[in-house]
């Protein structure tokens, strides 16, 4: 994955946090409960994970460069903020389940530092 792939997999992933595309939930049911423990803890995603959403291969890039990623990721970003703000949002996650304000915070939040660390951005 090049920081290119990498901006626009956060940017695309707010668009499943603000419902502009529809995830489908990958874990079973009766599985939720764990995972959102997980989600509220300070346990950090861990590298090499396989995305329920994109398997293992990685995408097609959907920008000509890293400049039109990042306006695309700040586009998003955006959304995502005004998405917060409106009364009870709500998104489904492919592996925590339907997420309130809260989780989806704490979701972009791990996902996010989950990138910037595989991108040597955080220690």
């Amino acid at each position: 994955m090049t920081a290119q792939h990498m901006v626009e997999h956060v940017g695309v992933t707010m668009e499943y946090m603000t419902n502009k595309r529809i995830a489908q939930l990958s874990t079973p049911e009766d599985r939720i409960p764990l995972m959102k423990r997980f989600l509220a803890s300070d346990k950090e995603l861990q590298q090499n994970f396989i995305s329920p959403v994109i398997g293992d291969i990685i995408p097609d890039l959907l920008t000509n460069n890293l400049d039109e990623a990042r306006a695309l990721f700040w586009q998003e970003w955006h959304d995502w903020k005004a998405f917060l703000e409106t009364p009870s949002p709500q998104s489904m996650h492919p592996v925590f389940g339907l997420l309130n304000r809260e989780e989806i915070i704490r979701a972009n939040a791990k996902h996010l530092r989950h990138h910037f660390k595989q991108f040597g951005l955080v220690s």
